[in-house]
């Protein structure tokens, strides 16, 4: 592995941590929705942390074979979070975490509608997504290069800055922001890299923002967004 793998390895790991960390300790009565939940391992160390066992855990993966790994150990589903909603009542789980899919979602308000919808009032939402204002970025905008979290070749169609995510997940006042930190610093890596993300979380490689639902219903209000593209 060369050492810009391993950098990049390394900072995906500190981004699982920092979200773990993150999510609240409720007991063994929640509930837990995992989107994008891949094999299942890094999941069951959310449900260690929020304490709940893996019979009140169920997983959304689109991809068939991790979703195969993911459901040896709890419940995990195929959805089209693009224009399929999820096939789970209103207010069902206590805590959903949406780790890296934001950024690969185009119909984004369709998203967070299904999101809002079975997140239950007074529940947790976790958001964690590239930063396209990441130093490394914004140095490589500074001399013509693409944002890394951007580029043209990869599943990667959106982009978040730290104040527009939060300006975005704010709207309608259906959450309230309960903590966000950064994790990740280009070129450094860990534990230098650990440091200056927790010291510059804006100018981090990654962004997390733990949000709690404060009001019932009108969901759709996400869905009923008017498109603000000024290009």
């Amino acid at each position: 592995m060369n050492i810009k793998k391993l950098i990049k390895y390394s900072e995906y790991r500190n981004n699982s941590s920092i979200v773990e960390r993150m999510l609240p300790h409720l007991g063994d009565k929640a509930s837990l929705l995992d989107i994008g939940c891949a094999g299942g391992g890094l999941t069951l160390k959310y449900a260690e942390q929020i304490g709940v066992s893996s019979d009140r855990v169920r997983g959304v993966e689109i991809d068939e074979e991790y979703r195969a790994q993911a459901a040896e150990k709890f419940e995990s589903i195929s959805v089209d979070m693009e224009v399929q909603e999820l096939p789970f009542g209103e207010e069902s789980f206590d805590v959903v975490v949406c780790n890296q899919i934001l950024e690969h979602i185009k119909n984004i308000n369709h998203f967070v509608a299904q999101v809002d919808r079975v997140t239950k009032k007074g529940g947790y939402v976790l958001f964690a997504v590239p930063n396209l204002a990441a130093l490394h970025n914004r140095l490589g905008l500074l001399f013509g290069g693409q944002p890394r979290c951007i580029k043209l070749l990869t599943t990667h169609v959106r982009g978040f800055s730290p104040r527009a995510l939060r300006d975005y997940l704010s709207l309608g006042n259906r959450f309230k922001i309960i903590s966000v930190k950064g994790s990740g610093f280009y070129p450094w890596p860990s534990p230098i890299s650990k440091f200056l993300a927790r010291v510059f979380p804006s100018l981090s490689v990654y962004q997390a923002v733990l949000l709690q639902k404060t009001v019932e219903g009108d969901w759709d209000f996400w869905t009923k967004l008017e498109d603000e593209s000024d290009c």
